[in-house]
């Protein structure tokens, strides 16, 4: 994603459908799919519908998964939402982050 900064507010070049203006609320967005252009335009897709849209969208399609982060608030850890990847192949530093988990995943 390109950003800029502009009078203290982030934008970025990831446009909302819905409104035409940048998409907000997710600071990255990751998809995971057999094909490297499906998890490419997941990833966009992704970060434009925001964390719960993206959820429910892998849950629709096992075969997809993701790790979103959504834009933390100031002075909390960043939570990455995941989903699709085995727990024990994903690796945080636990001062900065505690990553959420979601159904389904893979096993251990």
């Amino acid at each position: 994603i390109q950003i800029f900064r502009h009078a203290g507010r982030r934008y970025g070049d990831i446009l909302n459908p819905a409104t035409g203006l940048p998409a907000e609320g997710v600071l990255s967005a990751t998809g995971l799919a057999p094909s490297a252009a499906v998890a490419d335009a997941l990833s966009t897709a992704f970060f434009a519908i925001g964390a719960e849209k993206a959820v429910d969208c892998c849950r629709r399609m096992p075969e997809i998964g993701m790790i979103l982060t959504p834009q933390p608030d100031r002075g909390t850890l960043l939570r990455p939402l995941i989903t699709g990847i085995r727990p024990s192949l994903i690796y945080w530093d636990e001062e900065q982050m505690e990553p959420i988990f979601l159904s389904p995943h893979l096993p251990k």
